[in-house]
């Protein structure tokens, strides 16, 4: 009934057409995030290094997404954040790195790297 009566007073203030559209996600800027902000942490969780020790994914093809993603030549955002997804998921779970393990864009390119081996 809280919703209701909100959309009774902005009717007064916005056209129909916005009161009554059906609702829209919010888009984040991943894409953008990846090239810029978040490419430190990117580069941090997807690296030479990682890769070849985890032994999870195609080395040469990551790095392919990666220099893709940056150049601006093709967006691999959504497939990039999976990996990292991944990388991140396994550092908390697998390697046990705990709760405070947690990365953030300033210090993601200078967070320790301490993966192991997946066999």
């Amino acid at each position: 009934q809280g919703k209701y009566r909100w959309k009774q007073v902005a009717r007064r203030l916005l056209p129909e057409e916005i009161i009554d559209r059906k609702n829209q996600g919010f888009p984040i800027p991943i894409e953008r995030w990846l090239r810029k902000e978040a490419r430190p942490m990117m580069q941090d969780l997807l690296s030479t290094d990682t890769l070849n020790r985890r032994g999870l994914f195609h080395v040469s093809f990551v790095e392919r997404l990666i220099r893709e993603h940056v150049s601006g030549y093709a967006d691999h955002s959504t497939k990039l954040w999976g990996l990292m997804s991944v990388e991140m998921w396994t550092r908390k779970f697998i390697d046990r790195e705990g709760r405070n393990a947690a990365l953030s864009f300033d210090s993601a390119a200078t967070a320790p790297n301490s993966a192991v081996c997946m066999p």
